[in-house]
């Protein structure tokens, strides 16, 4: 068993590896459905990290700063999805967050046009309907250079 420490100071008890997403759709239903994100002990997760050890622990949702934020780096990746499918080729610089959104910068034959810009919030529609799944995984350092 873990024990989760609240932001308000309430702690609870949870099996072994439940997950930041779990004990936010434990907490209640909203929160379940509203959770972006959390902070175990400080470390930003995602909904897939596993908890196993006691943690102090805040559910990150939409309304906040971080959320903000993670919807848009989130988005930025969506972005890079929609343009790496309508141009094969590009090559992807960085998309970080800034104050009011994002950027990402990609290397192209030619520059983009108002009417491609209309392509890619189209293509970026089509990624978000398709609910593909992320899954985390975690592998030694070795590995994941061979794999990638």
């Amino acid at each position: 068993m873990v024990k989760i420490t609240l932001p308000d100071g309430t702690k609870k008890e949870y099996k072994d590896n439940i997950t930041i997403g779990e004990i936010a759709g434990n907490i209640g239903s909203r929160l379940g459905e509203g959770a972006l994100a959390g902070k175990a002990s400080g470390m930003l997760v995602d909904l897939s990290y596993p908890i196993k050890e006691d943690i102090s622990l805040s559910v990150i949702t939409e309304g906040t700063e971080e959320g903000l934020d993670i919807l848009r780096h989130s988005t930025a990746h969506i972005m890079a999805q929609a343009v790496s499918r309508l141009f094969p080729g590009v090559k992807l610089g960085i998309g970080p967050t800034i104050e009011h959104g994002f950027y990402y910068d990609f290397s192209l034959q030619h520059s983009l046009s108002g009417e491609d810009i209309k392509k890619i919030e189209e293509e970026m529609a089509k990624v978000v309907s398709e609910n593909i799944v992320i899954k985390r995984m975690e592998l030694p350092r070795d590995v994941a250079i061979k794999m990638l």
